[in-house]
């Protein structure tokens, strides 16, 4: 891979430091010991437009292609960000010239206007709506013994369940 490091700044504010990454051939060229014959990063939908972004200080990042949206690769994967993620990305995006991550990508990219904050956080996915319709729905039923929020509670040894609640029932009785 052809990598470089960003570090990215808000003014005095927030620092966020990224390793942008370009494939190779040779990753290119990687064939699959699964599916034989078949290219690894064709197979899995990926272009040699593709960029893999990792935040340094999380440790996570995405794989994205030209003409993206920032919100919505980063909420794509539920991926935990710095504070700088998101306008970085966004100003990636904007600069098509630094793609090739050659001397037109600058180690230093200052964004005064992006917003500052004290911490990260991990972005709410599509995994997390999935997650809360399931609860909604589990929650009618007023937890049935079969909840797997009660067998989980019961692999861990405490009563009731973890998602509704002690002791709560299909009838909404105690157990």
């Amino acid at each position: 891979m052809i990598t470089r490091f960003v570090e990215v700044t808000n003014g005095p504010a927030n620092w966020g430091k990224f390793l942008i990454a370009k494939f190779e051939v040779a990753e290119w060229g990687y064939a699959s010991k699964v599916d034989t014959g078949r290219m690894l990063l064709r197979t899995i939908g990926q272009t040699p437009e593709a960029r893999l972004i990792v935040d340094l200080q999380t440790g996570e990042g995405v794989i994205v292609k030209p003409g993206g949206l920032a919100r919505a690769d980063l909420t794509e994967h539920a991926v935990w960000v710095c504070p700088l993620f998101e306008p970085f990305l966004e100003w990636f995006y904007q600069h098509p010239e630094t793609w090739d991550l050659g001397p037109a990508l600058p180690a230093l990219v200052d964004l005064p206007e992006a917003p500052f904050a004290m911490q990260g956080y991990r972005r709410a996915g599509p995994r997390d709506d999935a997650e809360r319709a399931t609860r909604r729905r589990h929650d009618a039923y007023l937890c049935p013994p079969t909840c797997p929020g009660r067998r989980q509670n019961a692999v861990n040894g405490k009563p009731g369940c973890a998602w509704h609640g002690p002791n709560r029932t299909r009838d909404g009785a105690q157990s």
